[in-house]
């Protein structure tokens, strides 16, 4: 349960380390885009106020000549002009290496608490050779810089810092302790704080446990790619243990609910299949008790539709019958008796029965088969 939460820790930490890494890679490359504007800007103060008018994110932009003096500066701080701040760390740093620099917190001739970037000019002098001519600065104030992490909530007394090398807290987020700048004075008792920030500081990533007060915290840590500064991200363990039981238990509660509810739906599902499969039987059964019904008065309709037909077909040849018997009885009263006569009739009456004989036999099968009959 507590690798979840330290899993969580570490890559918050790691995202706000990347996105402040980001926003000053940023303003680095914004300035170097300045400082080349410059070059052909007329009115070099009056071209920093409308930079300033877009770029919110710096309070102040200021030039220095290559002697270390302040040439121009926005917004307008004219008794600024002149003066000489070659002895700070960043314009030292920066006429030096020619190279950026940022700056760690300080508070400047500009009266907040800020760090400064510092970006070298080179002026084109031709002949693709390039000149060194001064350092343009942009001050990014501390309070606003800080404010998405400030405003940083996890669980009931989570909090998140920024530490630098030396452990100094650039950001004072625990609200309950707003004077406390250093690291290890969060909790001068204890001692594994002590080691913890060690540990934070020799390392560029990764899970801690610290105390506060009696209180346990797991802590993950990233350090910047700028200044090695190191953010961090603590969650109190008893706070991270309790959501997770309480998660843990109001699963378990609906996993249960839900089984019920399954449990429940399916017995119902199975009486409920039962039941049709019973009345689907007999439905079944009904219709083909009804289906014989149906053929066996079928047939009886068709056999009394026939009765006329047959009656017709039967009474025919009969009357061959009798005529023919009638003939045969005037030749046997005549003399002398014609015996072809007579078996020609004798003949006609046979053909005429065996005709009989078949319309019989045709409707007996029609009506029935008394084919498997016993013999009686």
């Amino acid at each position: 349960m507590t690798l979840r939460a330290e899993k969580e820790t570490l890559n918050l930490s790691h995202q706000v380390a990347e996105q402040l890494n980001d926003f000053i890679i940023r303003d680095i490359s914004i300035l170097k885009s300045i400082s080349q504007m410059m070059q052909t800007a007329t009115n070099i103060n009056d071209a920093i106020v409308e930079q300033l008018k877009v770029l919110n994110q710096f309070e102040h932009i200021f030039i220095v000549n290559d002697n270390g003096q302040i040439a121009n500066i926005g917004p307008y701080k004219f008794n600024k002009i002149g003066l000489n701040i070659k002895n700070t760390s960043y314009i030292k740093y920066v006429m030096k290496e020619k190279k950026p620099f940022v700056s760690t917190p300080q508070e400047g001739f500009w009266g907040y608490k800020a760090i400064v970037i510092a970006i070298p000019i080179f002026l084109d002098v031709g002949s693709g050779k390039w000149e060194f001519s001064g350092v343009i600065c942009g001050t990014l104030k501390l309070e606003n810089m800080f404010k998405p992490l400030n405003e940083f909530k996890a669980e009931k007394y989570g909090f998140a810092l920024i530490i630098d090398a030396a452990g100094n807290i650039l950001n004072n987020t625990e609200k309950k302790n707003l004077t406390v700048y250093n690291f290890r004075d969060l909790d001068n008792n204890s001692t594994n704080i002590k080691n913890t920030e060690k540990f934070i500081t020799n390392n560029k990533s990764g899970i801690s446990r610290f105390y506060i007060k009696n209180v346990e915290y797991i802590v993950g840590f990233k350090k910047m790619e700028i200044q090695n500064w190191n953010v961090l991200v603590s969650l109190p363990v008893n706070e991270v243990l309790i959501d997770v039981y309480q998660l843990r238990t109001n699963t378990i509660i609906l996993t249960s609910i839900f089984l019920i509810i399954s449990i429940i739906f399916t017995v119902i599902i199975q009486n409920r299949a039962q039941k049709l499969h019973l009345l689907v039987s007999q439905a079944l059964i009904s219709l083909r008790n009804l289906q014989t019904k149906l053929v066996s008065t079928s047939k009886m309709s068709a056999l009394g539709e026939m009765a006329g037909g047959v009656a017709h077909e039967i009474n025919t040849p009969l009357g061959v019958i009798t005529l023919r018997a009638s003939q045969i009885k005037r030749v046997l009263e005549k003399e002398p008796i014609n015996i072809e006569i007579i078996k020609n009739y004798i003949d006609i009456i046979e053909k005429v029965a065996q005709q009989i004989a078949k319309i019989v036999l045709g409707l007996r099968s029609f009506s029935r088969s008394g084919d498997q009959d016993k013999f009686v």
